[in-house]
């Protein structure tokens, strides 16, 4: 999964946790103002503009842009290395969650 992110200035997303435990997410930061944070299981960090931040998707995050610009950054998901594609499919058949080699 890969998705650009923008967050007008005021934004600010509710505490979410991802769907599936499969996954590790990732923040690129693109172009990141002062005061753009997010929060992962209660603990606050700073986006910075060309820093990655990766966490599993199950934890429950939120981010917030208190700045007068905007913020853009690049959501990036990735499999993690130790659940075999097989038992994915089986356990996500409901799901959307497309694995390509």
């Amino acid at each position: 999964n890969a998705v650009f992110s923008l967050f007008v200035p005021g934004t600010e997303t509710t505490l979410h946790s991802g769907s599936t435990p499969y996954t590790y997410r990732s923040h690129l930061g693109l172009d990141v103002p002062e005061d753009c944070e997010f929060e992962i299981e209660s603990n606050n960090f700073t986006a910075h503009e060309g820093e990655i931040t990766l966490f599993p998707s199950e934890l429950p995050h939120k981010a917030w842009n208190k700045s007068d610009r905007n913020r853009f950054i690049l959501l990036l998901d990735f499999l993690k290395p130790d659940y075999e594609k097989e038992n994915i499919f089986k356990t996500t058949s409901k799901r959307n969650i497309t694995i390509h080699d």
